[in-house]
């Protein structure tokens, strides 16, 4: 389900699709698409799915924010919020579908916490973006670093050399980072 998108998408679909979402305490907006988006025949609640073709976490465990990783379906509930109104329940999902399948969900309560830490974080990395004081986040097990070729020859002294500084430039984004939900 398209929002947010340059160009008006023709069909019969809930929204206007060229409505961008805000994050206004961020100075943001956004656009996307979501997998699946289901409406009750009342138009009072809404359910979004969010499917992963990878494996489930090796934990069984509850999944909010998953260390930024899925951010998606919080901006996806927030589109919703924002795009139809009168939507009072929401209902995010998360569903990883390979091997033993797994479901999370954010509703009430939880979903309502996970919005607002993720816009409290998003306007943290605004904060860090506009500062200039952007460093890559420094994982020591890493098997891909998409910064490789950016980086000097001895990736390892540089990244110990430069540890404290990068902490320190992104010490609004760890709490994030190195949360398990």
């Amino acid at each position: 389900m398209p929002f947010g998108q340059d160009a008006p998408i023709s069909g019969e679909l809930p929204w206007d699709t060229t409505i961008k979402i805000p994050i206004a305490e961020a100075g943001l907006v956004y656009g996307g698409r979501i997998d699946r988006l289901d409406i009750r025949a009342s138009g009072e609640g809404a359910q979004i799915t969010d499917y992963k073709s990878a494996k489930p976490p090796p934990k069984i465990q509850r999944i909010a924010l998953g260390q930024g990783r899925e951010l998606q379906r919080v901006l996806y509930a927030m589109a919703v919020r924002t795009l139809l109104p009168e939507v009072r329940t929401i209902v995010a999902r998360l569903i990883y579908l390979a091997d033993d399948p797994a479901k999370f969900e954010l509703r009430g309560d939880e979903l309502e916490s996970a919005v607002a830490e993720a816009i409290a974080y998003l306007v943290a990395a605004v904060e860090i973006l506009r500062s200039g004081r952007l460093a890559p986040r420094w994982e020591k097990d890493a098997h891909y670093d998409d910064m490789r070729l950016a980086l000097p020859a001895d990736r390892e002294s540089y990244l110990r050399r430069k540890a404290a500084d990068f902490r320190s430039a992104n010490q609004k984004l760890s709490k994030l980072w190195n949360s398990s939900t």
